[in-house]
Order: C-alpha cells, then structure tokens, then sequence
C-alpha cells in the first residue's frame, strides 16, 4: 500500500514538472511572438521616419571640386603689386601656393614672406596670392594648389615676369655711334682697271643731341 502511494506521488510530481516545462515553451513562444511583432514595427515606423525626414530634408547635391578662377601669366613692373587670383569651389580642405614648384606656406597671411600673402573672400573660396614690392627675385612660374582627403587639385602654371619702367632723361646729351665696313675700292688707270682693298675697319661717328622721352 506504501509503494502504491509512493508510485502516485512520483507520477504526480512528473505531472507538475511537464505542465511546468510545457507552460514556459507556451510563456517562449509567445514572447518570441511579441518580440517579432514589435520589431517588425519598429521597423515600419523607422522607414516611414526615413521617408518624411527625407521628404522634408532632401540631400543637397554636393558640388563637383574645380577652379574656378586660375592665375594667368603676368609682367609687372618693377616696385609695384600685382595679384594671381585662385578661386576654388570648396573650401573644405587645404590650400598653398608654390613658386617654381617650392610650397610657400598653407597660411593665409604667408608670414615667412613678407611680401607674400593670400587675398580675398575665404568663404567664397578666394585665395589669390598678392606679391607688393615686386622685383626680378619674383619671376618664376606659380601655382595654387588645393588638397583633401578626397581630392588633390593644382592649377595651371603663371608666369611672372618683371619690368623696369623707363626712366625720364628729357634735356640730357648722349652720344651715339654708327658702325659700318667700307666697300672695296676701285681704280682706273690708263683705260685699264685697278682695285684696291681698303680692309674693313670701323667708323666711329659722335652724334650729340638732345632726347626727350614722355
């Protein structure tokens, strides 16, 4: 009698546990089921976000990095300014002029030279080189150049060139010479025909006058 009761005991604890086992299956699977439903709402809502931010932001194309203004050739006169224009379309990177291929410096003010520095609008891109001052040490070739993570950019070579102005020499005497080479010399004697080389020699000729320029 002992070992049936304990025999239904058994059976009865068996029970429990498989209703208990098979209640957290059911409890899994439909937590399982809340949490797929909720993903797949969280999942519509963020596209329909995606769509009215997209809607109401619309991305802005981004504008293709060139020149827009490249420096030209240039002949400036001695003593004075001059400017090479660099207008570029991004700003977001960085900017150096070189002359005859040696970098010149990345800031604008160019503080190793003192006669050197970029001009212009910063924020519409402008980075024209101005040289004051100017004489023969500045002729050479320049060029901007433009860098960034994405891109590297330079522009076309200008050269520089010097002058010096004329100076007034109104009411002043000069002296100017002529050069020349005498002709081969002819001689007639008795009908017959005679020549006579006179060599080549130079003819110096002193003209004195007075010259204004304007």
């Amino acid at each position: 009698m002992l070992v049936q009761v304990h025999i239904i005991l058994i059976m009865m604890a068996w029970n429990l546990i498989k209703i208990d086992a098979y209640s957290q299956v059911v409890d899994s699977r439909v937590l399982t089921n809340e949490i797929s439903h909720f993903d797949q709402e969280f999942d519509e809502n963020l596209f329909d976000y995606a769509l009215v931010t997209t809607a109401s932001h619309p991305q802005i194309p981004q504008k293709p990095y060139k020149f827009i203004e490249e420096p030209d050739d240039i002949r400036a006169q001695y003593g004075t300014s001059l400017t090479l224009n660099c207008v570029i379309s991004h700003t977001n990177g960085t900017i150096q002029w070189t002359k005859n291929d040696f970098g010149l410096g990345v800031d604008r003010n160019l503080t190793a030279y003192k006669k050197y520095s970029m001009v212009g609008d910063e924020k519409n891109g402008s980075y024209s080189l101005r040289i004051d001052d100017v004489d023969f040490n500045d002729e050479g070739f320049y060029q901007c150049q433009f860098s960034n993570h994405e891109v590297q950019m330079r522009s076309r070579y200008a050269t520089v060139s010097v002058f010096e102005a004329v100076q007034n020499v109104k009411k002043r005497r000069i002296c100017l010479f002529c050069v020349g080479v005498v002709k081969q010399e002819r001689f007639v004697d008795n009908g017959g025909q005679l020549s006579r080389s006179a060599g080549n020699f130079v003819v110096l000729i002193g003209v004195f006058g007075i010259l204004s320029f304007i």
